[in-house]
C-alpha cells in the first residue's frame, strides 16, 4: 500500500470543499462554494466565462490562495498546498491552454508521467507494479492507435512544439490520465477535440474511476459533460448554484431584418436588439442591451471575462 492509500477519507469523500471564498479587490471571484467529491465519482463544473470555474480549481492547486474557507482531500486539508505536494499526495491538474514543453517529443512528454510509462513507451516493462503498468499499457495502445490516425507516421518521435492545438490537448490529456492520479482537476479537457477524441478521453475517464480515482472537470461541452459525469454543479457569479444552468433572453426584442430596406433616414439596421435582458438562474448576466448593425458593418464586442459577451451572443441566436 502506497503513502496516498494510508491517507483516511471523511466519510467516504475524497475531497470536501466548504466556504471557500476567493476576492480580487472589490471582485468577490468565488463566494461561499462548498461541495463534496465521493471516490469514483466524475463530477462537472458549468456555467458562463467569469463563473469562477478556473478561480476554483486555481484555490484548489495552490495557484492562488483562499481568503477564507477549506478544501480537505482524503482527510488530510490541502488548502495552500503548493502543486508539488499536491501531485506526491496524487492530485493531478491540467490547464485550459494545454501548451506543451515544444523541444521534447511526443515519447519524452509521455515518460513524464512516471518511470513506468515511460518503460512502456519503449517497449521494456517496468517490475515495481505490474498491474498499474498493464494498466497504462492499455491507455497507451489506445493513443497510439489515435496518435496514427492523425494521418502521419512516428508522431511518437515528432517534437510536441510540431503538433497542432488538439493533438496537444490530447496528449496533456493522456499524460495526466497516465499518472493515474487519485484526484484529476481537467480544465475544458475536449477543447479543439475531434468526436474521436471526446469518446476516447470519455472511455480513459470511466476506466480511471472505475479503479477508484475520482474526477472534478470544467466544461463548456454540455453534451460530453452531461454524458460523462456522475453529477453536475452549475457555477455562477463565484456561487455554486442548485438549479442547472438555463440561459435565456427574459426580456427584449431581437429583430433579423435579413434584407436592408430604405426608410426615411435612409438606412435599416440588418440586425436590431432592443433593450435585452438575459438571466442565468436567477441572475442578470446582461441588461438592457440594444445594438443596430448595418449591412456591411463589422462590429466588435469588447469586455472582461464575466461581462456577458458571449451570453449575449447565445441569446441573439437563441441558444
Amino acid at each position: 500500500m502506497n503513502a496516498r492509500s494510508q491517507l483516511n477519507s471523511q466519510d467516504g469523500e475524497m475531497l470536501v470543499v466548504s466556504g471557500l471564498r476567493k476576492r480580487y479587490g472589490r471582485v468577490l471571484a468565488l463566494d461561499d462554494v462548498s461541495f463534496s467529491i465521493p471516490a469514483g465519482c466524475i463530477v462537472g463544473i458549468t456555467g458562463p466565462n467569469g463563473a469562477g470555474k478556473t478561480t476554483l480549481f486555481d484555490v484548489l492547486t495552490g495557484v492562488t490562495p483562499a481568503n477564507s474557507g477549506t478544501a480537505v482531500y482524503k482527510g488530510l486539508r490541502i488548502s495552500g498546498s503548493s502543486i508539488e505536494d499536491l501531485g506526491r499526495l496524487g492530485i493531478v491538474r491540467t490547464f485550459q491552454d494545454g501548451r506543451l514543453p515544444s523541444s521534447l517529443t511526443v515519447d519524452e512528454y509521455l515518460a513524464l508521467a512516471d518511470a513506468s510509462s515511460r518503460n512502456y513507451m519503449h517497449g521494456t516493462k517496468s517490475d515495481n507494479d505490474d498491474r498499474i503498468n498493464a494498466w497504462r499499457a492499455g491507455i497507451v495502445e489506445e493513443a497510439r492507435t489515435q496518435i496514427e490516425a492523425m494521418r502521419f507516421t512516428g508522431t511518437h518521435k515528432r517534437t510536441c512544439g510540431e503538433l497542432p492545438v488538439g493533438e496537444q490537448k490530447l496528449l496533456t490529456a493522456l499524460r495526466a490520465v497516465l499518472r493515474k492520479p487519485e484526484l484529476l482537476l481537467l480544465d475544458e479537457p475536449t477543447q479543439s477535440f475531434s468526436a474521436d477524441w471526446v469518446r476516447l478521453l470519455d472511455r480513459w475517464l470511466r476506466r480511471l474511476c472505475a479503479d477508484g480515482s475520482s474526477v472534478l472537470l470544467i466544461s463548456h461541452d454540455i453534451q460530453f459533460a452531461e454524458g460523462v459525469c456522475d453529477r453536475m454543479l452549475p457555477m455562477a457569479f463565484g456561487k455554486i448554484t442548485t438549479e442547472p444552468q438555463r440561459v435565456g433572453a427574459s426580456s427584449g426584442t431581437v429583430r433579423f431584418v435579413g434584407k436592408p430596406t430604405a426608410i426615411e433616414d435612409g438606412r435599416t439596421p440588418l440586425l436590431s436588439v432592443r433593450q435585452l435582458d438575459v438571466q442565468v438562474n436567477g441572475f442578470s448576466i446582461v441588461h438592457d442591451v440594444s445594438i443596430d448593425i448595418q449591412a456591411g458593418e463589422i462590429v466588435g464586442i469588447i469586455g472582461q471575462n464575466g461581462a456577458g459577451k458571449s451570453t449575449l451572443l447565445r441569446a441573439i441566436m437563441g441558444l
